[in-house]
């Protein structure tokens, strides 16, 4: 029976790091209002956001609109001082452009927040990218 009890705390513990929400109540989602290039929440949807963890995970979700379509590699948004990775990282998203599509989106060290994609993107869905910032 112990080993029954050593496997479900374990079995909790990992549901509990490996969830997409931060475990716990004290976190403030800080929604993104300066976009570059077109870019938007899209309406009727998450708007994109972004927050810090106790841990130093900076999480991102929403979706994004870009109004202009004029760019099939175009800067979103800029992330401020103390949310940004230590070094430039790359995520795989989910790009709408006339049919669901993978796109990478790449979190700069510099702040920004760029979709790279082989033609012009109408609406990109973050999920939620996590990443430590520190």
């Amino acid at each position: 029976m112990r080993p029954l009890l050593v496997t479900a705390l374990i079995i909790t513990a990992a549901v509990l790091f490996f969830s997409c929400e931060p475990p716990f109540d004290d976190v403030s989602w800080t929604e993104v209002t300066v976009f570059y290039n077109g870019w938007t929440s899209r309406t009727g949807f998450e708007p994109v956001s972004y927050c810090k963890d106790a841990q130093g995970f900076v999480h991102i979700r929403g979706v994004a609109e870009d109004t202009d379509a004029l760019s099939a590699n175009s800067s979103i948004f800029h992330l401020p001082e103390g949310c940004r990775p230590a070094y430039n990282t790359a995520f795989s998203v989910v790009v709408f452009s006339g049919g669901t599509e993978a796109a990478t989106l790449w979190v700069y060290a510099s702040g920004t927040v760029t979709v790279y994609y082989s033609a012009n993107v109408t609406y990109t869905y973050f999920g939620e990218i996590i990443f430590y910032a520190g």
